[in-house]
């Protein structure tokens, strides 16, 4: 279970953030977990058709997480 945090956050408070990519009904979904100090969000990022195609964004939108936390990465 993943608790979600209430208040909005700006990525430079991010501790930590990860993409993973899970099949469900017929599709391959990327989701992106950000770890804040007072909890952490989950978001569905996109659906695709295919697990190659997936991860290929998966680990996009990962990278590009990494480069919005700036100085302190994660």
């Amino acid at each position: 279970m993943i608790a979600m945090a209430d208040t909005p956050h700006r990525p430079s408070e991010a501790h930590s953030a990860s993409t993973t990519v899970e099949y469900e009904q017929g599709q391959w979904v990327v989701y992106l977990t950000v770890v804040f100090p007072d909890g952490v969000v989950r978001h569905e990022i996109q659906r695709y058709r295919s697990e190659r195609q997936a991860t290929i964004a998966a680990r996009w939108f990962e990278r590009s997480a990494d480069r919005d936390h700036g100085d302190h990465p994660l």
